[in-house]
C-alpha cells in the first residue's frame, strides 16, 4: 500500500480462472556403473587399486556428471582425466582433466559436471572415452575404465504439462510406457537452480499402455520456477523429466478475502487473503454481539498470497464469526 494501510473488507468473490499451459522437453538419461582397474591400463600393471565411476549422461542439456570413488592405490594421486578418442586398449590424450581432483591420497572421492561439446558428445557416445587415475608410482595411469553407456533409462514420456490456479501448480504427465517404473520424485528449483523434492508419485510398474499421472504443488511463493521429473526405477537407476517452460506466480491484480474454511471448525480454521501490493493487514475475531475476541493477524505483508491458520480454544467454539 503506497503511503497508509489498507484494511482488507469481506466480500463475494467471483473467481476467474486462467489455465497456463507448459509443454515439454524430454531428455534421454544414459546411466552408467563402472569398476576401475591397473589390468586396464595400457601397458596392464598389477596394481592393486581399484575403484568405481557411476554418473548419467543427459542427451538434452549435454551434461555428463559423475562420482568417483577410488581406494587401495599404491603410488599417491597425481590427476585424473577423461582420455579419447581410444577404444578399449589404446592410450589417447586428455579429452576433460578433472579440476580440484584430491592429489597426494591412496584412496578418495570426487565427483563433477561437464557440459559436452558437440565432439566430445560423440566419442562419448561411440564409447571412446576413458577415465584414467594418475599416480607417482604409474604416471602414465595405475587405475583405469573405459566409458561405457547403458542403455537409456527405461520409462517414455508423452507429455508433461502444467496448470496455473494463483499460487497453486498443478503438474499432469503420461506415460505411454513403463519398465520397472518404481515412481516419480517431483522436484521444483527456483532462480537459485538448487533442486528441492517436493513430492512423490508412486509409478504402476511395468505397461505398455498410456498411464496418466498428477501433482499438485499448494501455496507457492511468488517468483519463478523450473519443475523436472526424477523418474526411478527399482534397481535404483534414474533418469530426469524437465518442464521447458517456467512456470510464474505473478502477485494478485485484486485484494481478496476467502470465507474462512473449514466451517464450522473444530478446533482450525484457515483463511486466505491476496495483496496487490505490500501493507498492513489486520484479521480480527468477532463473537455474535459484535465484540473482538480474537486479533489473527496485525503485521506487515508483501504482495502475493497468503493465508492465516487460526487455533480455536474451548473457550471461544461457540457463538462466534469471523470478519476481516
Amino acid at each position: 500500500m503506497k503511503d497508509h494501510n489498507k484494511s482488507i473488507l469481506s466480500f463475494i468473490l467471483v473467481l476467474t480462472v486462467t489455465l497456463l499451459i507448459q509443454q515439454n522437453s524430454f531428455a534421454l538419461i544414459f546411466p552408467f556403473n563402472l569398476t576401475y582397474s591397473g589390468a586396464q591400463e595400457v601397458p596392464p600393471n598389477a596394481s592393486p587399486g581399484t575403484g568405481t565411476i557411476v554418473g548419467t549422461f543427459d542427451n538434452v542439456t549435454k551434461v555428463l556428471s559423475y562420482t568417483i570413488n577410488f581406494s587401495g592405490l599404491t603410488g599417491n594421486t597425481a590427476a585424473g582425466h577423461f582420455h579419447g578418442p581410444a577404444p578399449i586398449g589404446v592410450n589417447a590424450p586428455v579429452l576433460i582433466g578433472y579440476a580440484g581432483f584430491p592429489t597426494g591420497v591412496q584412496s578418495g572421492t570426487y565427483a563433477n559436471s561437464h557440459v559436452l561439446t558437440p565432439l566430445q558428445e560423440t566419442h562419448l557416445l561411440a564409447g571412446l572415452v576413458y577415465s584414467n587415475i594418475h599416480t607417482n608410482q604409474f604416471p602414465g595411469g595405475e587405475i583405469r575404465t573405459q566409458i561405457i553407456l547403458d542403455a537409456p533409462l527405461p520409462v517414455e514420456l508423452s507429455s508433461f504439462t502444467s496448470v496455473i490456479y494463483k499460487n497453486n501448480v498443478t503438474l499432469n504427465w503420461t506415460t505411454s510406457s513403463e519398465n520397472n517404473n518404481a515412481g516419480f520424485d517431483v522436484e521444483r528449483s527456483s532462480s537459485t537452480n538448487q533442486w528441492t523434492k517436493v513430492g512423490f508419485v508412486a509409478g504402476i510398474g511395468n505397461s505398455i499402455t498410456a498411464n496418466d499421472y498428477s501433482f499438485s504443488d499448494k501455496g507457492i511463493n511468488s517468483g519463478v520456477y523450473n519443475y523436472r521429473l526424477k523418474q526411478t526405477d527399482f534397481n535404483g537407476n534414474f533418469e530426469y523429466f524437465n518442464l521447458s517452460n517456467e512456470v510464474i506466480i505473478g502477485v494478485p491484480s485484486v485484494y481478496s478475502l476467502s470465507q474462512n474454511y473449514p466451517n464450522p471448525f473444530n478446533p482450525s480454521t484457515k483463511i486466505d487473503f491476496d495483496l496487490p501490493e505490500d501493507g498492513i493487514v489486520s484479521i480480527a475475531l468477532y463473537d455474535m454481539t459484535g465484540k473482538q475476541v480474537a486479533t489473527l493477524m496485525n503485521e506487515a505483508k508483501t504482495a502475493g498470497y497468503h493465508s492465516v491458520q487460526f487455533e480455536c480454544c474451548e473457550s471461544l467454539k461457540r457463538d462466534l464469526h469471523l470478519r476481516a
